[in-house]
């Protein structure tokens, strides 16, 4: 990697660490369209994986109802699996260029839903048939794209959970995906020994940005940070479908 694409890739992912220190989700949705302007979408996708999967840990040791979370969407995250494996063929079939406008139409569908808000009230009991299908489908968007958030995340806020089960089922989600993607992009030739020396290099600014943010997290307006990073990945995300 050049100079220029380490101060990139370095930018992409303090950012992302500090939004997921105050948000507690987004970090792999705001580090890659970052990093993917800079270096290209599939070396984003690698690079992203060890900070990402180490931000995530970070946050679930903070929360609690782990337990209790990881029992209930049993069947949510099994059915990531197949998703995933079936996101990752598609990848290595389709051009990286189609899959990183797909990765840009992700991000906007994910700003506009967390901009709007939308009040989503699944009925009590839902899970229990939507469960696979999240779960299928979740993995198919992140194995094509890199994306981990939709629709896993409007799906637990509309669940009615507390703000730890919520936290707890994301990152759970997220980090079975990480460690699959992790398998699936070096099958697919995207992940080398230097990829993930570099990746892992990138653990250490992530955790740092990330800690940093959990101590914004009482000192800034939740809602007019959120609003800002949303608006912030609706302009990257239409800069990668431009330049894709």
């Amino acid at each position: 990697m050049t100079p220029s694409e380490i101060a990139i890739a370095t930018v992409g992912l303090v950012v992302a660490g500090l939004v997921k220190g105050v948000t507690g989700v987004g970090y792999s949705t705001t580090a890659l369209p970052i990093i993917a302007i800079g270096i290209g979408f599939d070396h984003a996708m690698a690079l992203v994986l060890l900070p990402s999967i180490s931000s995530n840990l970070l946050v679930m040791r903070t929360a609690g109802e782990f337990r209790q979370t990881a029992h209930r969407f049993r069947p949510l995250f099994f059915s990531l699996l197949p998703g995933l494996f079936a996101g990752l063929a598609t990848l290595a079939w389709i051009d990286t260029h189609l899959a990183a406008r797909v990765l840009g139409v992700v991000i906007i569908a994910y700003a506009l839903y967390g901009l709007t808000r939308p009040a989503l009230h699944l009925p009590q009991g839902s899970e229990r048939w939507l469960n696979l299908p999240v779960g299928l489908l979740n993995g198919f968007i992140n194995g094509l794209t890199g994306s981990q958030i939709m629709p896993v995340v409007p799906y637990a806020l509309s669940l009615g959970l507390s703000t730890d089960a919520v936290i707890q089922l994301t990152n759970i989600t997220f980090t079975i995906s990480s460690l699959v993607m992790m398998v699936g992009l070096a099958r697919v030739g995207y992940i080398d020994a230097s990829t993930l020396l570099v990746s892992a290099l990138g653990i250490a600014p992530a955790l740092l940005a990330a800690a940093v943010g959990a101590r914004l997290r009482n000192r800034l307006s939740p809602v007019e940070f959120r609003k800002a990073v949303l608006l912030f990945l609706i302009v990257l995300a239409s800069m990668l479908i431009a330049g894709a």
